[in-house]
């Protein structure tokens, strides 16, 4: 999560200066559409890793993942929206709208920030607490990995 950290700052950072320029100048362009291509590579990854990896096996675990809500749940229904408010952000960019891109930038930051403070705060500890001492940890991490390898996103 630190390195999604990392581009929320600068969506956030960028946001300021639209807000207080009321244009949006190429090298803040180039930051916006840098973080937003690391938004279209990064996220559906780390969302097939909870989604399709980890996701069926606390099913498989715990009893409480079945329920009609659990963190689950949650979690997958802020997935679902987040390439809502990016798709504005990059329709804002086309548009060169300062305005509606720092509004956006923000929302997206402060809506990742939430999720990931959610997955560190309720979701990791969940998952750990149910997959601890299980024997299937180790193949969870290697098909986690094995997919950012594919994308020549995490080193052998």
């Amino acid at each position: 999560h630190d390195e999604m950290r990392a581009h929320l700052d600068v969506l956030e950072g960028v946001a300021g200066e639209l807000a207080s320029t009321g244009r949006l100048a190429e090298h803040q362009l180039a930051s916006l559409c840098g973080t937003l291509a690391f938004l279209d590579v990064a996220v559906p990854l780390h969302t097939a890793d909870e989604e399709e990896t980890l996701f069926p096996e606390l099913c498989r675990l715990s009893p409480v993942a079945d329920a009609r809500y659990s963190p689950l749940e949650s979690i997958q229904t802020e997935h679902r929206g987040h390439g809502v408010s990016e798709l504005r952000l990059k329709i804002a960019l086309i548009n060169r709208d300062a305005t509606s891109a720092s509004r956006l930038a923000i929302e997206i930051a402060d809506a990742y920030r939430y999720h990931l403070r959610k997955e560190e705060e309720i979701l990791f500890p969940w998952a750990e607490a149910v997959l601890d001492g299980s024997d299937v940890e180790g193949e969870l991490a290697e098909e986690m990995l094995s997919r950012w390898r594919a994308c020549g996103l995490a080193r052998p």
